[in-house]
C-alpha cells in the first residue's frame, strides 16, 4: 500500500457496482480542482470489519474510509471517516467530501476531531464553502 494514501476499505460485498461508483466518485476531482489520495482496499477478510478490527489493520493511516453497507445504499454515497486513533466519534462524509477529510488529516491541517464543527444531527460532514 502507498504510504501516504489513505484506506478506502470496501467492507460490505452485497452491491459491488454501487462499490465501483462510489470508489470512482470518492476519488474525483473536486470543482475546487482537489481529490482525495486513496488506496482501494477489496480484499475479503475487510467484509463486516468491525471500526475497531479498522483501526488495528490501518494504524498508520491518518484517516480511514469505509465503503460499509449504508455508504453503498444510499444516495451520493455518504462514507464512514474512521479516526485510526479512535479518539473522536466516526462521521460520514458524502463520497464527493472525501477530499476534505484525506487532505485534511493526511497534511494535519486539521485533527480529526476539528470536524465535529462541521457535522450536522446525522454526524455527516456539512462543509462550509
Amino acid at each position: 500500500m502507498d504510504n501516504e494514501a489513505s484506506p478506502l476499505i470496501l467492507t460490505s460485498r452485497d452491491h459491488p457496482d454501487e462499490w465501483s461508483r462510489l470508489s470512482t466518485a470518492a476519488r474525483a476531482i473536486s470543482d475546487m480542482g482537489f481529490s482525495a489520495n486513496l488506496h482501494l482496499v477489496e480484499e475479503a477478510r475487510y467484509a463486516g470489519e468491525s471500526e475497531e478490527a479498522l483501526r488495528q489493520s490501518f494504524s498508520n493511516a491518518s484517516v480511514i474510509f469505509a465503503a460499509d453497507k449504508t455508504a453503498l445504499c444510499q444516495n451520493r454515497y455518504p462514507i464512514l471517516c474512521i479516526d485510526p486513533l479512535g479518539e473522536t466519534a466516526s462521521f460520514r462524509a458524502l463520497a464527493k467530501d472525501v477530499w476534505i477529510v484525506e487532505n485534511n488529516c493526511a497534511t494535519g491541517n486539521l485533527l480529526f476531531d476539528e470536524f465535529e464543527e462541521q457535522l450536522n444531527e446525522h454526524r455527516l460532514l456539512t462543509p462550509e464553502f
